[in-house]
């Protein structure tokens, strides 16, 4: 696909650069695809060999559930919020490996509940979950390898074979893309279709031939059914019209002969026509997406089938919900696209959030800078700087300064379409609330590796030639004005890419926990941030087989304890453990004191995002749990004593009792996790479970003693 993409996107005033005209064996080589096919298979390789060392993820279950949903009933009740390329995707091998759904008459499915449904599809009809998840995850092999395909190509037709090699090596070598991509989420589908559409839409915009609007089409039709955040793909198109405008050179059309369009505004309404024809094509797309039927439910669906949150309770803007009704009652797309949609402007505006020892209820605007600084191999950083210092350094200045707009001066208008994708992106990161993961602004990273290619023109010309750059050759200034410098900057290339390829390998397979050395590294990322931006669910598995490692510790098991943040059905792994309040309250109430051991706890919920009483310990929590420590002591201390506890029970009133005590359960939780949130970890599984050894005067410290963190009123 992607191949077929680089043979398709020619804008006409963009040359093919010329091949280099050496007899150097290794520049031939370079140029070749031999370490092309070489970076990909690594890539492949390192990608797909750590996702299956990894337990599912969050949201891994409900994507697979809700794809094989699709394909089965034609139903799109479960999971719409993605459109559905995505989910139909990895899905299929498990579809067409007859793997059982859970039957219609099934609750869950009646209901439309989304995560009963998941996790009876997984443990109970009978299915193997990890077959069943390896299936789905060798699934993201073909995107994976298409997005470093385009990433290597678009950058090779700027900078020439050496500069397509470098952002192959940095894309292959990603944590970011490594760590996310792979796993059966919608992170690589609308990342890569995201990249190819806004590469597709300036070609679009320069040549429009049957090829280029085809290819147009069906990546914006991508970029619309895997994500509904890659709808910015719509105010990107806008940005790169308005660059084409100003950019004088006729609109080549070769449709049935070729002609040109040239001024303003012919070329303004020939691009809304254009624009229309698309909208054409990429609905026509979304409906057969979706069965060529308007209904969300499939069409079996009983009177007594139902959404789990129904249009009304979905809460968006007046404007919005207008134009929404509008589209229903007109049936202009989809049911379940239009559900979709709304349910994720409903469902995405704010979420608890933690960052750098803070919690807001909110989010945080600094969120995902933080996020690109931290978690983003410094190697990155280093290779844009050299792009950036290059391309100054072969700037024509007798160009820039007779050049009417800076969008003409070479070199700049060929990068317009990446500084637009990055631009636009980060902005709309920026202004989100919906902090739940670096994963979020993945597709800013292709853009990046694109650019930092640049750094190839620190390399002579005549060995790997270019487009940026290549026409003011004649008039430009020497890049090696000072061969000295030259030199430097390409022995400090080849360190920085053996350093990146050697810490890839060094991280394996625990990508997503990845932080810079700015961030303190795997061991202190949950101190910066939690959730699927270090712990995503993904390390139930290595914690399993931490525990065998260890049997000296974990061979009492009345002395292991464990919280999990996760989805998965955690009592199906083989860890044998007393447990902690996790998330979804899976775990029941632990009704017995905590004592000394081994404390296993996922970060995201050391740091109290979700739940109850999230935040950092502060004086109302320390109130109320003061409060309800007398009764429950006095219930734990009659554990052997069921009578006396029933007696108890009658004389505070037994619905007061269960409330009392679960309240308790949650407040000793999160102040047991305030004291270990003040120190080190003793160990770590993947960088996302913390390990603690806790002896029995720790406890009692940590539950009676002064509390190590009391903040004057909780966190909003």
């Amino acid at each position: 696909m992607a191949l077929s993409f680089a043979m398709i996107v020619k804008p006409a005033e963009i040359s093919t650069p010329p091949r280099p005209q050496t007899n150097n064996f290794l520049v031939a080589w370079l140029s070749g695809p031999w370490p092309v096919v070489l970076l990909i298979s690594g890539f492949l390789g390192l990608g797909l060999s750590a996702a299956m060392q990894k337990s599912p993820t969050f949201d891994e279950p409900v994507h697979i559930a809700g794809g094989h949903s699709y394909w089965a009933h034609n139903d799109y009740r479960m999971h719409p919020e993605n459109g559905n390329w995505s989910e139909r995707w990895v899905a299929l091998p498990v579809w067409l490996s007859g793997y059982n759904l859970p039957p219609k008459d099934d609750e869950s499915w009646k209901n439309g509940k989304l995560w009963d449904f998941a996790e009876t599809y997984f443990y109970g009809q009978g299915n193997d979950p990890k077959r069943l998840i390896m299936l789905a995850r060798w699934m993201q092999g073909v995107p994976a390898a298409a997005l470093a395909l385009i990433v290597y190509l678009w950058s090779r037709k700027l900078f020439g074979p050496l500069g397509g090699l470098i952002s192959l090596t940095l894309c292959a070598c990603s944590p970011t893309i490594l760590g996310y991509g792979f796993y059966t989420t919608s992170e690589m589908g609308v990342t890569l279709f995201l990249l190819a559409s806004t590469w597709a839409v300036w070609t679009l915009l320069h040549r429009v031939t049957p090829g280029t609007f085809a290819m147009a089409g069906f990546a914006l039709s991508g970029v619309a059914l895997t994500k509904f955040s890659g709808l910015a793909i719509i105010p990107i198109a806008g940005l790169l019209l308005w660059a084409r405008m100003k950019n004088p050179t006729p609109w080549i059309v070769a449709f049935r002969g070729t002609r040109e369009v040239s001024g303003r505004k012919p070329q303004l309404l020939f691009a809304l026509r254009l624009a229309g024809l698309l909208i054409l094509f990429v609905s026509l797309v979304i409906w057969a997406s979706f069965g060529f039927k308007y209904s969300i439910l499939g069409p079996d669906a009983t009177a007594s089938d139902h959404l789990d949150r129904s249009w009304e309770s979905l809460h968006v803007s007046k404007v919005m919900r207008g134009l929404l009704m509008l589209a229903r009652k007109m049936h202009l797309l989809p049911e379940g696209y239009l559900y979709g949609f709304k349910h994720v402007l409903a469902t995405t505006r704010s979420r608890p959030s933690f960052l750098n020892g803070s919690f807001n209820m909110r989010g945080f605007r600094t969120y995902f800078a933080v996020c690109l600084a931290l978690k983003t191999p410094l190697t990155l950083f280093l290779f844009m700087l050299l792009s950036a210092a290059g391309g100054w350094r072969r700037r024509d200045k007798n160009q820039t300064e007779q050049s009417g707009s800076w969008l003409q001066r070479q070199g700049v208008y060929e990068l317009v379409p990446l500084f637009a994708l990055w631009g636009y992106f980060m902005a709309s990161a920026l202004l989100s609330r919906m902090n739940i993961g670096h994963r979020l602004i993945m597709p800013l990273y292709p853009a990046m590796f694109v650019l930092a290619g640049g750094a190839a023109m620190w390399f002579p010309r005549n060995a790997f030639a270019s487009t940026v750059g290549a026409k003011q050759a004649a008039s430009s200034k020497d890049l090696a004005a000072s061969a000295s410098t030259s030199c430097i900057v390409r022995v400090v290339m080849f360190i920085g890419l053996l350093f990146t390829i050697a810490q890839s390998a060094w991280i394996w397979p625990n990508y997503t926990a990845f932080f810079n050395i700015l961030g303190g590294g795997e061991r202190h990322g949950y101190r910066h941030m939690v959730d699927s931006s270090v712990d995503w669910g993904q390390d139930f598995d290595g914690l399993r087989e931490w525990l065998e490692a260890h049997p000296t510790e974990s061979t009492d098991t009345d002395r292991v304890y464990v919280s999990y943040f996760g989805s998965i059905d955690y009592k199906r792994y083989r860890v044998e453990a007393r447990w902690l309040p996790s998330h979804f309250n899976k775990a029941s109430r632990l009704d017995e004191f905590y004592s000394g051991g081994l404390y296993c706890i996922s970060a995201t919920n050391l740091q109290s995002v979700y739940g109850p009483f999230p935040g950092r310990w502060n004086a109302k929590f320390e109130e109320q749990y003061q409060s309800l420590r007398p009764i429950a002591n006095a219930y734990l201390e009659l554990q052997n004593d069921p009578a006396a506890q029933e007696s108890l029970a009658q004389e505070i009133g037994e619905e007061n009792l269960t409330e009392a005590l679960d309240t308790h359960e949650h407040l000793r939780f999160r102040r047991l996790c305030a004291f270990l949130r003040a120190r080190e970890p003793d160990d770590n599984v993947g960088g996302s479970i913390l390990i603690y050894r806790l002896k029995d005067e720790d406890v009692r410290q940590a539950l009676a003693g002064p509390p190590v963190e009391t903040l004057q009123s909780p966190e909003h």
